[in-house]
């Protein structure tokens, strides 16, 4: 039969024991909680840069947008001073022939009234 000092040993040794294998679980569990930071951290760096290039194309995007739009509107001030050019033309050709057609009947009423005396 074993002493008390023989079982207090020998629960002190599976006490050691159940220790040293709870710290070998602890040091898995560890190894498996870095191994999915690493992974977790990888993946956060991945989507990060592929947001990067999102904003990135979303940037360009805009800036062909106003550039198009520049464009546009370039177009359309040039085509709006032309008609208005256009425009202005006819009716100075109108005033001319408005003239013109002035002078014409003032000459004809002129010598109508020299046809009458």
């Amino acid at each position: 039969m074993k002493t008390r000092t023989e079982v207090a040993v020998l629960d002190y040794g599976c006490s050691i024991n159940d220790r040293k294998s709870d710290l070998n679980e602890a040091k898995k569990q560890l190894a498996i909680t870095a191994e999915r930071l690493a992974a977790a951290k990888e993946n956060l760096k991945k989507h990060l840069d592929e947001q990067k290039i999102i904003e990135a194309e979303a940037t360009q995007n805009q800036v062909k947008m106003i550039e198009s739009l520049d464009m546009d509107k370039k177009q359309h001030n040039e085509a709006l001073e032309l008609k208005q050019n256009e425009i202005r033309t006819e009716i100075d050709s109108y005033n001319w022939s408005l003239d013109q057609l002035v002078k014409e009947m003032t000459e004809f009423i002129k010598s109508e009234a020299k046809n009458m005396h």
